[in-house]
């Protein structure tokens, strides 16, 4: 007679095996702040998570009880008062003893099943720090929460289709291979709530440790829902207070000092003047939260150390004391990062790489050479004046949008160097053409209606032979209607030099903005540039046009909406700050109609948000 052989196991069972072998090796780490409510909901779903690690960040809601009760395997980790959302974290990574942690707020709800998928992402691309969900809202919306480095990336707009590198995720919920961030560090404690998980997930760009989003797995989010008190009031203004806070130390350390301060006052302005038009609206919750912020910029104040490095926690007794938090100053030599997207049935060997090499190592034209960049179209009545006043420079190049006039052949006589690029896509990627045919080592970017001035040149010529990286920014003397709008201040800076190495691509259609290697300081120059913005009452009105649906599509793409009453908010808004605050009514009836056409510029920009909604493309032309 044989022996019986032992039944093999039913496949139910072997799928449960496999779960319970997967979630063994991550460690839920959950922050609350009277978050007491959640933890019934999160019982049920983390019922077969071993390893969970729960902050309460003092708490008088009875949250840690609550914990002990649903999730009876979690360790409760009782602050004495609240750290803030960074430093809780901290606080509970620094108990983690598993490969990996998944970060999971009390309101982003995760199945056993999904966080078990998630760990199979991580496998697939092993080089990766962060591999992250797409977070779903409450109703079944998908809610983008990731993007790439520094960019834009509409909330409720478009998702990955399939498994990519990033450069941003959302701390909503995130899985960390402790390994990859050795090194690193883990969230600065100087950021109390908002922008920690922003400031990491650069640090980690700069160490070139990838951040994968995996859109197959879902993660329910109840935005704003972990937080529950007696007064909801206090809760939105502290949002709004600790969202200024965090913003300005972001800015401040990744930006430079002088960055930070004028993006104190412009939070201080736009919030004091929108704060009347909110008090009209029925949104309490709105106006506490337009308060706190509005204190929050208030109270900001710079501090010497904060480009220095943050002083570590202390660790416990476990497997990853090297990982420790640190704020690192941030390295400066990194690449343009791009998705890459698997092909279907490819599981790759490692994570694909998200950043490339620079374009050169030297610049062809050698050391302390500028180039000097015009974007044109149509523009044969300034063209000459602007290439004149840039004669100066080693390289000038024209790219040209597909004029009809004689402004080619008049910068082809002056000495430029054309670019042919009709296909109008916005005036970011028309700025990538000119940092593509770019040959020097700085490069100056000018508009054809702009001239560069005697002391203005002298600054320019001195910047690119001291061999500095940074970001140089000039401010505009204003010609409108035929006269200098001497008595008008300046509106701000506007980024126009750099070190061509260091300028990574230009983003946008409209008001487009540059993204340099991080943690350069920007600087202003001395001397104005000569800006003839607004010749006509007609040229203005076509470019208050193409402004104002440009504009309008870029906010369509980000998920914000328009109307009439926000359009007549922001138009007063701006009218105000322009023509009380920045003097323009010493400069007369040009002063008047130059605030006046811009502050309409976005009152139409709002108007076609919503009118025009379905026509919207940034491929606009004057």
């Amino acid at each position: 007679m044989q022996a019986s052989q032992a039944p093999a196991p039913a496949p139910a069972d072997a799928d449960a095996a496999a779960l319970s072998a997967a979630l063994a090796q991550v460690t839920i780490v959950m922050v609350s702040y009277n978050s007491a409510h959640c933890f019934a909901r999160q019982g049920v779903l983390l019922r077969a998570c071993p390893h969970v690690i729960v902050v309460d960040n003092g708490s008088d809601d009875g949250s840690a009880q609550q914990v002990s009760r649903h999730l009876p395997q979690a360790r409760v980790l009782a602050l004495p008062g609240n750290l803030g959302f960074g430093a809780a974290n901290n606080r509970g990574l620094a108990q983690v003893a598993t490969p990996f942690a998944l970060l999971l707020n009390p309101d982003c709800d995760m199945q056993p099943q999904a966080i078990a998928a998630l760990l199979e992402a991580a496998r697939r691309w092993p080089d990766a720090a962060i591999v992250a969900p797409q977070l779903v809202e409450a109703g079944g919306g998908a809610e983008v929460n990731y993007r790439f480095a520094l960019t834009d990336w509409p909330a409720r707009g478009a998702g990955a289709v399939g498994e990519c590198c990033v450069g941003f995720v959302c701390g909503a919920a995130m899985l960390w291979r402790m390994e990859r961030f050795t090194g690193v560090g883990w969230f600065d404690e100087r950021f109390f709530l908002y922008y920690e998980d922003d400031d990491l997930c650069l640090r980690l760009k700069q160490a070139r440790r990838p951040m994968i989003i995996a859109p197959q797995v879902r993660a329910r989010h109840r935005s704003r829902g972990s937080v529950r008190g007696q007064r909801p009031w206090r809760a939105e203004y502290l949002r709004g207070y600790h969202h200024a806070q965090s913003k300005l130390i972001f800015s401040g350390r990744h930006m430079g000092q002088a960055q930070a301060l004028r993006l104190r006052w412009r939070l201080l302005l736009g919030t004091a003047l929108s704060l009347p038009v909110r008090l009209l609206l029925p949104k309490p919750g709105l106006v506490a939260r337009m308060w706190g912020r509005l204190r929050g910029a208030w109270d900001w104040r710079w501090q010497r150390g904060l480009l220095s490095l943050a002083a570590p926690a202390q660790p416990s007794n476990h497997d990853h004391e090297s990982d420790m938090p640190q704020a690192l100053t941030l390295h400066r030599n990194l690449a343009p990062d791009q998705a890459f997207v698997p092909q279907a049935g490819h599981v790759p060997d490692r994570a694909a790489s998200a950043f490339d090499a620079p374009r050169w190592s030297e610049p062809p034209l050698g050391k302390g050479t500028l180039c000097i960049a015009v974007l044109t179209l149509n523009e044969e009545r300034h063209i000459e004046n602007c290439l004149r006043s840039a004669a100066f420079a080693d390289q000038v190049v024209v790219v040209d949008s597909g004029s009809t006039d004689q402004t080619c052949a008049i910068a082809e006589r002056m000495g430029a160097q054309i670019v042919h690029r009709p296909d109008w896509r916005g005036f970011g990627p028309q700025r990538n053409h000119q940092i593509a045919a770019c040959q020097a080592e700085y490069i100056f970017f000018l508009d054809a209606d702009e001239e560069i001035g005697p002391d203005l040149r002298a600054e320019i010529q001195a910047v690119a032979a001291s061999g500095d990286d940074a970001i140089w920014e000039v401010l505009w003397e204003q010609v409108a209607y035929g006269r200098p709008l001497t008595l008008m201040k300046s509106t701000g800076g506007v980024v126009r030099l750099f070190k061509t190495a260091s300028l990574l691509r230009y983003e946008g259609a409209v008001h487009e903005h540059a993204v340099t290697r991080a943690g350069l300081p920007h600087r202003l120059l001395k001397a104005k540039l000569l800006h003839h913005s607004r010749e006509t009452v007609r040229g203005s009105l076509e470019k208050l046009t193409q402004y104002a649906m440009l504009g309008a599509a870029k906010r369509a793409r980000q998920g914000k909406k328009g109307g009439v009453l926000r359009g007549l908010g922001s138009a007063l808004s701006i009218f105000l700050r322009l023509y009380v605050l920045r003097r323009g009514f010493l400069c007369g009836g040009e002063g008047f109609l130059f605030c006046y056409i811009v502050a309409q510029e976005s009152f139409f920009r709002y108007a076609a948000l919503k009118y025009d909604a379905a026509h919207l493309t940034e491929c606009v032309r004057r």
